[in-house]
């Protein structure tokens, strides 16, 4: 036979190549199609996931375009954000709890054909009275929206007490005529 005539480690390295070649052949073939196959799979996947949540992301999308038109307003002072914060206050019956320290404008953009107006609130009083003034601020707001709320200590001089104070930053939106 013609394979008598090489000699065992030839005949290994002959096999070890070949093996080799077999590998890289079926890896060629079949498993870097199956790879590729998967991956497109889970992409597949991850996209139909998104489309089935589209409804629920447009509904959510349709919710803040209904807020900020309802947010729309056609013309507020600062005299007027003043009066309307304390018919809320009155409303839930925080006002006697709750003191005003100070309104101020710290911001005015025109966009196109809106007005954003960002203003600063003070209120002082006790955390609870203070967290349930938020709340209901957050949620029944119709001049604008809060950006950001912060509490923090501070020391008052005539009283010599220290006064937690929320500090809220609100945005308002004029539709210009």
């Amino acid at each position: 036979m013609k394979l008598d005539r090489f000699s065992y480690r030839q005949k290994s390295l002959f096999l070890f190549a070949g093996t080799i070649l077999l590998l890289l052949l079926t890896y060629v073939m079949s498993i870097s199609k199956t790879i590729e196959i998967t991956k497109s799979i889970k992409n597949l996947d991850r996209k139909i996931l998104m489309a089935q949540t589209a409804p629920v992301q447009i509904d959510s999308l349709q919710t803040k375009i209904n807020r900020w038109n309802k947010n729309l307003l056609s013309e507020v002072s600062l005299n007027e954000i003043q009066q309307r914060i304390f018919d809320e206050l009155n409303q839930t019956g925080n006002l006697s709890k709750v003191t005003i320290k100070g309104i101020k404008r710290i911001d005015e953009k025109n966009e196109n054909e809106i007005t954003i107006n960002t203003y600063e609130i003070d209120f002082t009083g006790e955390f609870k009275t203070l967290v349930q003034t938020l709340n209901h601020l957050e949620q029944k707001m119709k001049y604008g929206y809060i950006l950001s709320s912060s509490f923090e200590m501070v020391k008052n001089r005539k009283k010599r007490i220290d006064e937690l104070r929320l500090k809220l930053i609100v945005q308002s939106m004029i539709q210009n005529q």
